[in-house]
């Protein structure tokens, strides 16, 4: 992992030496996990609507659809 160190009071963040994005390794809402937007396209093309999807993979209805209107989804982890 090519990051830095960042203090804080409860997890460990770092910081991506490339990008200067800040991240932490051990996310406890599913929705910031690497890949979910990989699934949540994939639910959307095979039919299922935001409700649906949101009990599959357990995450709020407002972070599968601002997922979906955003265009951006490479994740800071990605470059590290």
């Amino acid at each position: 992992m090519s990051a830095l160190p960042l203090k804080q009071c409860c997890q460990q963040r770092y910081r991506c030496k490339n990008c200067q994005k800040r991240f932490i390794t051990d996310y406890t809402y599913k929705a910031y996990l690497p890949g979910i937007d990989s699934k949540i396209t994939q639910l959307t093309k095979e039919g299922l609507g935001f409700r649906s999807t949101e009990r599959m993979l357990g995450i709020r209805f407002i972070s599968i659809h601002s997922c979906l209107l955003s265009r951006d989804f490479v994740s800071c982890t990605a470059c590290c």
